[in-house]
């Protein structure tokens, strides 16, 4: 993380405090200083896959619990069919969504859009096609925020 987001140790220190800090005020428990890095695109193809059965909202919950409070490796495929279990979709379908491409495209289209608008990070929120608040913020300065990108 630190090289890759150009942080050195005490920054990444405080950084990750900071997000275990505005968890806590919210009722949760996040551990992201001992999060496991991970290539996320196959767990974004099954929060689209999700999406077909009305779970998107489940799915997503369940990954980011996966990670970063019991910082499980969410890109192993096995890990994953037992998330989507989990929230109640099909391990059969979900093993197949893994094993093909469905949602691929649209997960890369996903990429390219949030690279064309500026964003390097999450959490991220888009309004109007334009970045209103990026980053590790207080639920009330990031509803301050969606609220000002609204008009």
């Amino acid at each position: 993380m630190a090289a890759r987001y150009g942080l050195d140790t005490d920054r990444l220190t405080e950084l990750f405090g900071r997000i275990e800090e505005l968890g806590a005020a919210e009722g949760l428990l996040l551990r992201p200083a001992t999060a496991r890095p991970v290539n996320s695109f196959d767990a974004h193809r099954l929060i689209r896959a999700a999406a077909d059965h009305g779970l998107a909202d489940a799915m997503a919950e369940r990954l980011f619990e996966a990670h970063l409070t019991d910082n499980t490796d969410v890109a192993d495929r096995t890990v994953l069919t037992g998330l989507a279990r989990d929230t109640g979709l099909d391990a059969e379908a979900v093993r197949a969504v893994l094993d093909g491409t469905e949602h691929a495209d649209a997960v890369r289209a996903d990429r390219r859009r949030a690279g064309r608008v500026g964003i390097r990070q999450v959490p991220a929120f888009v309004v109007d096609g334009v970045p209103a608040a990026v980053g590790a913020e207080s639920a009330a300065v990031l509803l301050d925020r969606l609220r000002r990108a609204a008009g």
